[in-house]
């Protein structure tokens, strides 16, 4: 059993859906989209791109531009969120994610702002996934039932539910 999103999962694997993460982007607390609460993708599409490139990541985030029938402008690729988070604090561009840290601030300090982003995006659920028809010990039921209590239609531990955000 491991706690992950519902992306590029085998055929031989259940996935037990415990909430939806839908994408966000976020800017330097100093740009001028800062002072929004909301932006569509279409508005970003010309501004520099730090993309999370992580293989499953990237394919996603990729996604979200091709389902808008966007290019995105990719100015950096980073292989770690907090790195990501820094550039874009810097004003390197603009990041996308799907859980916001409780902590508005990149690793060296600097603000940054989120934006719920306006349109039918797909999002990306966080679950519970399991091997199909597999036996699940008392031990492993019982993880699943707490998991379920605790996380079920919540954010995930250590972020905040976006402003708007229905679980």
């Amino acid at each position: 059993m491991v706690m992950t999103y519902d992306l590029d999962l085998p055929s031989d694997v259940d996935f037990l859906p415990l909430a939806p993460l839908p994408p966000f982007a976020f800017v330097a607390a100093w740009h001028p989209l800062a002072e929004r609460q909301a932006v569509r993708l279409q508005e970003l599409a010309a501004e520099p791109f730090v993309l999370l490139d992580l293989p499953l990541s990237r394919d996603y985030f990729l996604f979200l531009f091709h389902q808008a029938g966007l290019t995105p402008r990719i100015a950096v690729r980073c292989p770690q969120l907090d790195m990501v988070r820094s550039l874009v604090a810097r004003g390197e561009g603009f990041g996308i994610a799907n859980a916001q840290p409780r902590n508005r601030a990149s690793l060296d300090g600097l603000p940054l702002a989120y934006l719920t982003l306006e349109s039918d995006l797909r999002p990306l659920t966080y679950g519970l996934a399991l091997l199909k028809g597999g036996r699940r010990s008392l031990a492993a039921q019982a993880l699943l039932d707490l998991c379920g209590r605790l996380l079920k239609g919540r954010a995930l531990p250590g972020t905040v539910q976006a402003e708007g955000q229905d679980y």
